[in-house]
């Protein structure tokens, strides 16, 4: 997790994340950002907002900007059938507050998910974003978000029309195309198309990281990226 200032964290899982893909303690989050001299840090669970009270009140005691979010689950096709693989999968997509009445929006969204598109997954969908997003900043996700998906099956000109999708949702300047460098070859094919996808829109990037473990030395096994690169390709 460690970086120089002025960069900041927007992008961060908590063992509170759903499915338990995050390992971090809110505590050590909240150190290591502190130690990192950073002045903010967003945490981003999938799918809940489990631990959003406990980030909020401990980023501003040790002097951080806390920034509430939610790595979502997004249904292609509706919340409202089962997960389907081929015809109703779900993608990744990071929400961030930009004020009190973005995450008023991302307290509905996260009800939604688990009280009307909850399988395998607490799951929102196109339907219930509109009408919800002000207030909210979206990130394009990792390699489970529905960009990345296209790029990796090899379909660009889908990549490009989604990500234009999403301008139009959430308003200009308030959707940005995630760039991360974690030293896996696929990640590096979606970071060259996301770059490529932001200079024909004119979207902007945003560079984060998908952080699962405060410091690398905390990873349970080598197998942990070679897990990530399976689980991005099926369902994450």
């Amino acid at each position: 997790m460690a970086t120089s200032s002025p960069f900041v964290h927007l992008h961060v899982h908590s063992r509170t994340t759903a499915c338990s893909t995050g390992r971090n303690r809110i505590d050590d989050l909240v150190r290591a950002a502190v130690e990192d001299k950073q002045s903010a840090l967003a945490l981003t669970d999938h799918g809940n907002l489990f631990g959003a009270i406990e980030h909020y009140s401990k980023a501003k005691k040790a002097g951080l900007r806390p920034i509430l979010g939610c790595e979502s689950y997004v249904a292609r096709k509706t919340r409202k059938e089962k997960v389907d693989r081929d015809t109703n999968p779900y993608d990744h997509l990071t929400l961030l507050c930009a004020n009190r009445e973005g995450y008023q929006h991302l307290v509905k969204l996260s009800s939604i998910g688990f009280l009307e598109g909850f399988h395998t997954r607490p799951r929102i969908d196109r339907e219930s974003l509109v009408g919800n997003t002000r207030g909210l900043i979206a990130l394009s996700g990792c390699l489970s978000g529905h960009i990345s998906r296209m790029v990796l099956q090899g379909d660009e000109p889908a990549a490009l029309r989604v990500a234009g999708e999403m301008e139009d949702l959430f308003g200009k300047g308030n959707f940005y195309l995630e760039l991360m460098r974690n030293g896996m070859e696929i990640q590096s094919k979606v970071t060259e198309a996301v770059v490529r996808i932001s200079k024909r829109t004119a979207i902007p990037l945003v560079a984060t990281n998908d952080i699962h473990y405060v410091r690398h030395e905390r990873l349970p096994h080598a197998g942990c990226a070679a897990l990530h690169q399976h689980q991005s390709q099926s369902q994450g």
